[in-house]
């Protein structure tokens, strides 16, 4: 599963730099490791997410017809709902803003990113964690 963790982290890092078709062609590894991995649904996810970075409404299907990642992933649905990916320290090449205080990684220095394309700083870190431990 470790190697589905770093293409998606790589995916991620395209995706950030712009490069949209190298973080389909990753992500569409990943939902082919999924897939091999009887884990249908974490691939449905990571194809429905690169038909929004190709621009793809999915509203816009004919309706009665299903989409083609559901006709190829069938399966039960699992109980977990929680994403399997973490935080993981940002790539420094990568030009990126705390999602909190809105500085950029120039002002800031290192910045942690998050499975949802948003960063934060180490004092935004610092005061959210103040905030849950009182």
């Amino acid at each position: 599963m470790s190697d589905a963790r770093q293409l998606l982290a790589d995916a991620q890092t395209a995706e950030v730099k712009g490069d949209k078709a190298e973080a389909i062609k990753l992500l569409r590894k990943v939902a082919e490791i999924y897939r091999d991995k009887q884990l249908g649904t974490k691939a449905l996810k990571v194809l429905r997410h690169i038909r929004r970075l190709e621009g793809v409404d999915e509203a816009a299907h004919d309706e009665g017809v299903m989409p083609f990642e559901t006709q190829v992933f069938e399966g039960p649905t699992p109980a977990r709902t929680m994403p399997e990916r973490g935080p993981v320290l940002a790539d420094p090449a990568v030009e990126a803003w705390c999602s909190f205080c809105c500085r950029p990684n120039s002002e800031v220095g290192r910045l942690v990113a998050a499975p949802t394309g948003t960063f934060i700083c180490a004092a935004c870190l610092k005061a959210a964690t103040a905030m849950l431990l009182t």
